[in-house]
């Protein structure tokens, strides 16, 4: 176990698996996993294709594993828990630990777990939404679920319990049918808000199981006039899951023009620029990146941009990160990942399937892989 394979970033820009590399050493409040399953974000082929880290290091963010052993501290994990997490992949600090690898190390309290036991599901199946059961379902949520976390209870300081929303207030979901969609959906309704999402027609019906009481098609070029009227004009939480230049004015168009609010970005905007006739007065912008709950800055690219955790945010994650566990096997929260698409060859199927969700090909699934 002192070697392992993994898929890594390349100069050419198109990732290549090697072997031989090192397994991650791990700290003292540390474990080490051995990965069963990763699930591919659009984040991995971005740091692949567009040469955001260095040539070697290891992508991947989300996986789901076994652990293999603890650090000399580490109190609340024990090696053969099965475990699931969120990691700095294509890191230029840390290369060597990205989820497309034999072996992770991860900090102990940054893991989740269910109380039933992970199966392996079979190399190529499809499994549809469900409670977690798998270690394909359980490597399709951390990001997705951190990424709803920060926006919901950090920024917005919602407390964690069920109908904590009260006064029957909008929550716009925009991109309803994404991962993080599917987890701020969920996790909203739970809280109380009265969720509206937007999706493609075709998932609509499995947008609405997970809690929204409306969807729109966000092809439609009356969605706004139509999320409007439908709320009479009165969404005042939105998160753009999508968070490109045109979600971004459009989820701008569908808020308040009369209610203060606050709309959530699973990339950067600068309202001022990037927004025709922002709504200065009425609206703040958040910007919740999921690697900042384990890492204090994130780079991209050699020379890139550079994000700092905001203040307060690793020490908040670390204390309610039970009470976040507690949605996934609580059944009044009954938190479900995504319908899922394992494909077939194990971490040889890493390339295909970034290429699958650079080009769009993954509406409404998660693509995830084995990792023998």
């Amino acid at each position: 176990m002192s070697t392992m394979k993994a898929f890594v970033a390349t100069d050419d820009g198109k990732g290549e698996i090697r072997d031989g590399l090192p397994v991650p050493s791990y700290g003292p409040t540390e474990v080490l996993v051995k990965v069963r399953a990763a699930a591919v974000n659009p984040t991995d082929w971005k740091h692949v294709d567009l040469k955001l880290t260095v040539d070697g290091s290891v992508v991947g963010i989300d996986f789901a594993g076994d652990v293999v052993a603890v650090g000399s501290e580490v109190k609340d994990r024990k090696v053969g828990d099965q475990v699931f997490g969120l990691v700095n992949g294509g890191s230029i600090d840390t290369p060597g630990r990205g989820a497309y690898a034999q072996y992770v190390a991860i900090e102990s309290y940054q893991l989740f777990n269910v109380t039933s036991k992970l199966d392996q599901a079979l190399p190529g199946s499809k499994i549809p939404q469900s409670l977690v059961s798998t270690y394909e379902g359980a490597a399709s949520l951390p990001c997705a679920i951190l990424t709803t976390a920060i926006a919901l209870f950090f920024f917005d300081k919602t407390p964690i319990k069920k109908n904590a929303v009260t006064g029957g207030k909008f929550f716009l979901v925009w991109g309803g049918a994404s991962s993080v969609g599917v987890s701020t959906v969920q996790i909203a309704h739970y809280l109380g808000y009265r969720v509206i999402a937007t999706a493609s027609p075709h998932n609509f019906g499995f947008v609405e199981s997970l809690g929204a009481e409306k969807v729109f098609d966000y092809k439609d070029p009356n969605v706004v006039k139509q999320i409007k009227e439908y709320t009479n004009d009165s969404v005042v939480v939105a998160y753009d899951c999508i968070s490109l230049p045109s979600t971004f004015q459009l989820v701008h168009d569908s808020m308040s023009d009369k209610l203060p609010g606050v709309v959530h970005n699973t990339l950067g905007v600068n309202p001022e620029k990037d927004i025709k006739n922002f709504k200065s007065d009425l609206l703040k912008y958040t910007f919740p990146l999921a690697y900042l709950v384990a890492v204090e800055k994130k780079g991209f690219g050699v020379g890139g941009p550079v994000f700092t955790s905001p203040e307060g945010l690793i020490p908040f994650m670390k204390e309610v990160w039970p009470q976040m566990n507690n949605l996934l096997v609580d059944p009044e929260a009954h938190l479900r990942h995504m319908p899922i698409t394992v494909l077939e060859h194990g971490l040889e199927s890493a390339r295909d399937g970034m290429d699958l969700v650079r080009d769009g090909k993954n509406s409404g699934t998660k693509i995830v892989f084995q990792v023998e």
